[in-house]
């Protein structure tokens, strides 16, 4: 384990931080197929197709930059792709990635020119913090919705409460409990522990049923490899979908990374030069990569700090989590045990660790801490971390024009306040 900087007991605590993470985010092994589907993919090609690119990239994210960092397709991507892109703005999922590959090429000459580098580094400490902040309110909306306690529509927060008599309500709530119960008493495996116990006990109330096969042989990706269409990639039409993407693609990859970094307990981003810059080269090429075989955009999860609560500090964890993935792909049936109040659980207990980062912000500045607050309250507002992370670039400037405080706005973040811009004149 000399490779990984590793002494010889670190080695279990890795496993299973790695572990937790995987078992965290394995929602979206049923989530993608079913979500990329309703675009009119064949949902058995995405299944093996998503499982190969996040297996290959967290191997290589883990190897190449020695950070407990996950990867895989965005959510929201696939949201946007099934409910807006394809059925409200008419696009077909072979032009989308047309438009995703090109840009993945574009941020893998951004990386090499160390132009993403600079930028993360360069952005504001509020914006840092509210992305991380955001990433919190967001993940604990979505725990409480897959608790069943409340439901929101349309990415709009109109709540809706459920009949909360009924327990299994209540078990996303009460295992986030567990959780910080376990974290309390020093169990480094809390996480997992919580899903594990929420498991046993769907079994024993009869809410999860055991599968009736545990091996399975993966399907074929060819209906879906390298089956873009670049037929009118000059047109207004895709014109203007590159810009709404490109935006959305690069707010994303970078606010998850900071997102991620801050909680790892780093805000030296080029303390971290090495394997920071690594990272991007990583995600840049997983995105182009993952394009190609028919997957949306693909970089540094958000449930990576479930692993690196659990311990996991060094790339073994997102190798564990690579391995994992790729044996998921003959042993999928395993996976659907997990009730959705077990992912519940973890991730309500992740967003609670990510919002408080709130008591972070300088309240002495009113230019950081009025930015701080109306990003937040635009991404709790539309529970929309995307449009909010699009926003923040414009509403930092204009903060800072307000007070006379321009000069203070990084170079760097100009590039995408004028992106921002665009994209809500285009949207």
């Amino acid at each position: 384990m000399n490779f990984f900087g590793l002494k010889k007991e670190d080695v279990k605590t890795e496993i299973l931080a790695g572990l937790t993470t995987f078992f965290t985010m394995s929602y979206i092994i049923i989530l993608i197929p079913a979500l990329l589907s309703q675009a009119g993919m064949p949902s058995d090609a995405v299944f093996t197709a998503s499982l190969l690119i996040v297996g290959f990239v967290n191997i290589a994210m883990g190897l190449s930059s020695n950070l407990p960092f996950a990867l895989a397709p965005f959510m929201g991507d696939n949201i946007y792709i099934a409910y807006t892109l394809v059925p409200v703005l008419g696009y077909n999922w072979r032009e989308i990635y047309a438009v995703i590959f090109i840009i993945g090429i574009i941020l893998i000459f951004m990386t090499i020119f160390k132009f993403r580098l600079r930028f993360m580094d360069t952005m504001p400490e509020s914006v840092k913090l509210a992305f991380t902040s955001g990433l919190g309110i967001c993940l604990i909306m979505s725990g409480l919705k897959n608790s069943h306690l409340l439901d929101f529509k349309d990415n709009i927060l109109s709540v809706s409460f459920f009949n909360i008599a009924d327990y299994h309500v209540w078990l996303g709530i009460i295992g986030a409990g567990l959780i910080m119960l376990f974290d309390k008493l020093k169990i480094k495996m809390s996480i997992i522990l919580g899903l594990i116990v929420l498991t046993i006990l769907g079994i024993i109330v009869k809410d999860v049923a055991l599968p009736q096969n545990i091996f399975s042989f993966p399907p074929s990706i060819m209906p879906i490899l390298f089956k873009f269409d670049f037929s009118n990639i000059f047109s207004q039409k895709m014109v203007s979908l590159f810009f709404l993407l490109f935006l959305l693609i690069n707010t994303e990859l970078h606010g998850s990374i900071v997102s991620v970094m801050m909680k790892y307990k780093c805000k030296d981003f080029i303390g971290l030069k090495k394997s920071l810059q690594n990272t991007l080269y990583v995600d840049s090429s997983a995105t182009t990569l993952a394009a190609a075989i028919g997957i949306p955009t693909t970089g540094v999860y958000a449930d990576s700090i479930t692993g690196i609560m659990a311990g996991g500090k060094s790339g073994l964890t997102s190798v564990v989590i690579g391995i994992m993935f790729l044996l998921a792909l003959f042993i999928s049936p395993v996976f659907g045990i997990f009730p959705s109040y077990a992912y519940a659980a973890a991730l309500l207990y992740v967003g609670f660790i990510l919002i408080s980062t709130i008591k972070d912000i300088t309240y002495h500045d009113v230019t950081e801490y009025f930015s701080f607050l109306l990003i937040i309250i635009i991404i709790f507002y539309t529970l929309n971390l995307g449009l909010g992370m699009a926003l923040a670039f414009i509403i930092y400037p204009l903060v800072k024009l307000l007070f006379g405080r321009i000069k203070e706005v990084p170079k760097e973040f100009w590039l995408f306040t004028v992106l921002a811009v665009i994209f809500f004149f285009i949207r």
